[in-house]
């Protein structure tokens, strides 16, 4: 599966800089954060594209994990929304720094906007069951990014009968905020991929990134991590999200993993030929045997480097084998000595 570019079967993790509302509102900060996520290293940043009225109900108070007292769900979505305009212009500052623009979106109406601009579509977790608006993305044929926080493995079995699975990749994700390590479960990573044949990747929620980087040891093909330029303050994800420094220390850890896993096989790699002989043992004579001797196990021992003698997994070939001829202590044994 491709996004954009980018190939989802290579060896590289796509990783995604979620900005969601980290930037309160302020476009100045929102086109900041895209910069900051690119030098980073970010493959993609991620926005929320949404109608505040066709997502919250007038009644709904804020989440606590948001610490918005006093402000509704409501009022707070409204103050974190952009015109589709302004989407636009941030598609085009990730375009010029070479980021992959991604937006959650939430709406029919917002769907539009987004296939306009982005390659790929994420749905949140919430939405796992919300046929309404997957029915609608379907017909877009664009890659399908879906969260499964708080999601049990019979209702992805109902999403695959709404979306095609080639066109989606799932993300293990805990909808806790912040996650304990003790509820990450990331071998549900590989759980996944066995049970569903489809890529797999990891939204996280935990303080730090250490659970992103072991995400990818687990086979993850997509990692997602909130990003903020100022964790300290009081409202929203900024808690449990990145620094540019730390966004940066991640995905660095996270390529050096790439590089560490290799391939799904077990070889001499082409560094360690040299090594191998060096390293592996061959029989040399443990004392002075005279010609007509037959060897026995006291008489022998297999020692560095590996020669052009019998080898150290080839006892059979020496033991109670007859000496053809004299053979000094230390000396190689070869096939051709004994008899």
């Amino acid at each position: 599966m491709k996004i954009g570019k980018f190939n989802l079967n290579s060896k590289r993790t796509f990783v995604i800089a979620e900005i969601g509302g980290n930037h309160e509102g302020s476009f100045s900060e929102a086109k900041k954060l895209i910069k900051e996520a690119s030098k980073a290293g970010a493959d993609a940043v991620k926005f929320q594209v949404y109608q505040p009225e066709q997502l919250i109900r007038v009644s709904a108070t804020s989440y606590s994990h948001t610490k918005s007292k006093g402000q509704s769900q409501l009022e707070r979505f409204k103050k974190l929304q952009f015109t589709f305009k302004q989407y636009q212009q941030l598609a085009q500052e990730a375009k010029k720094n070479k980021v992959v623009f991604m937006a959650s979106v939430f709406d029919r109406e917002s769907a539009d906007l987004v296939a306009k601009l982005s390659p790929v579509f994420k749905v949140a977790s919430g939405d796992v069951n919300n046929f309404h608006l997957l029915t609608y993305l379907k017909k877009f044929k664009k890659p399908l990014i879906i969260s499964t926080g708080a999601t049990e493995e019979s209702e992805i079995k109902e999403l695959f009968k709404v979306v095609p699975k080639s066109k989606v990749v799932l993300l293990h994700c805990v909808a806790n905020y912040p996650a304990l390590p003790e509820n990450i479960h990331l071998q549900s990573i590989p759980y996944l991929k066995d049970k569903f044949k489809v890529p797999v990747g990891y939204s996280d929620h935990m303080l730090g990134f250490d659970a992103c980087v072991h995400a990818v040891t687990v086979g993850a093909n997509v990692i997602e991590k909130h990003f903020t330029l100022n964790k300290n303050r009081p409202r929203g994800d900024h808690f449990h999200s990145v620094t540019p420094v730390e966004l940066k220390q991640m995905v660095d850890k996270i390529r050096l993993v790439e590089a560490m896993l290799g391939e799904y096989s077990k070889k001499v790699s082409k560094t360690e030929i040299k090594m191998k002989p060096l390293i592996r043992r061959s029989y040399v004579a443990k004392t002075d045997v005279a010609k007509g001797t037959f060897l026995k196990e006291s008489m022998i021992v297999p020692i560095r480097p590996e020669s052009s003698g019998i080898k150290a997994n080839q006892i059979h070939k020496v033991l109670n084998k007859k000496a053809k001829k004299n053979i000094p202590a230390n000396k190689t044994i070869k096939v051709q000595d004994l008899v």
